[in-house]
């Protein structure tokens, strides 16, 4: 999984590329949102509107030294995984937006990495170019902003070792809250994911309610039973069954009439349903479940074994 600081880098990476000037970075930490921003705006070259749909996709790229272009399409699949958004913004001459939004709450997001050693060099690599780097948080608010930086070294490059040692000091002091907040976010959510998933699992043991049983060996899912096992539980979703547990099995015995549900109902006998499609699976729903009428004419029973 690549980490925050790498995205961070390769977008970067592109504002360098469209020959930015001024690029701005903001990271920010929405508590009350459980979002996790990251803002990289710059002043360069810009793209076609009619170019920007094709960013994202890891099979194109505007440049000649390579075939495949992967920094956004990268980001878009983690900015997927993590419950978020990608939008892109830019115009011929003015320049380029990229914001990418994660999710808190997304047991894919991905881990901040070594934020500070990005932005360092970031600065120290490019140092025709200007940087405002701008982190919000709960506890953290921090701009650092090089073109201030250049006024006060003046002749001095902001590349020097020793501006260097001192970039890298004042960032590890400066960003460490922001680490920790991003670090408890992360953890947080990972704890109420838990127990979350916890409370899931005892809620199917103590439920005693009806049991649809989806037969999804080889035989069963070359003759149609996925389909079907999706339709069940769409269904039971839309229907609001909670006390309805839709689970999957392996082989019946009994291949020839499959896709097989066996449906139990509390207080009754179970019901074999044979060949069933995801149309006779809705109706079963309505029928069986919902109004306790079983389809006879779809069961086992109904044929001559």
């Amino acid at each position: 999984m690549r980490d925050i600081s790498l995205h961070l880098l390769d977008i970067v990476q592109n504002s360098v590329e469209a020959r930015a000037t001024l690029i701005i970075v903001k990271l920010i930490i929405a508590p009350s949102k459980k979002r996790f921003y990251m803002v990289v705006r710059d002043n360069g070259c810009g793209i076609e509107h009619s170019r920007l749909e094709n960013l994202t996709d890891p099979f194109y790229t505007s440049r000649n030294t390579r075939n495949v272009g992967m920094g956004l399409s990268l980001l878009n699949a983690s900015v997927k995984r993590s419950f978020g958004k990608l939008r892109l913004y830019s115009a011929k001459s003015r320049g380029t937006i990229v914001t990418a939004s994660f999710s808190f709450k997304s047991i894919d997001l991905p881990p901040l990495g070594d934020i500070r050693a990005t932005i360092l060099s970031l600065i120290t690599l490019n140092p025709h170019i200007d940087f405002k780097i701008i982190l919000k948080s709960k506890t953290c608010s921090y701009t650092l902003d090089t073109r201030y930086i250049k006024e006060i070294l003046q002749n001095v490059e902001i590349n020097n070792p020793i501006v260097i040692d001192f970039l890298r000091q004042k960032l590890e002091t400066d960003l460490k809250n922001f680490e920790e907040e991003y670090k408890m976010m992360t953890l947080e959510e990972l704890e109420r994911i838990r127990e979350e998933a916890l409370e899931r699992v005892q809620l199917r043991k103590e439920k005693t309610g009806t049991r649809i049983v989806v037969g999804m060996a080889t035989c069963g899912i070359s003759a149609g039973a996925r389909p079907v096992l999706e339709a069940i539980m769409d269904e039971v979703s839309k229907r609001g069954l909670t006390d309805v547990i839709v689970a999957q099995t392996g082989c019946i015995g009994l291949c020839k009439y499959e896709p097989i549900v066996e449906v139990t109902r509390p207080g009754e006998n179970k019901v074999t349903y044979i060949k069933m499609d995801p149309e006779k699976a809705r109706k079963m729903i309505a029928e069986h479940i919902v109004n306790g009428h079983a389809i006879k004419e779809w069961t086992i029973e109904s044929i001559q074994l």
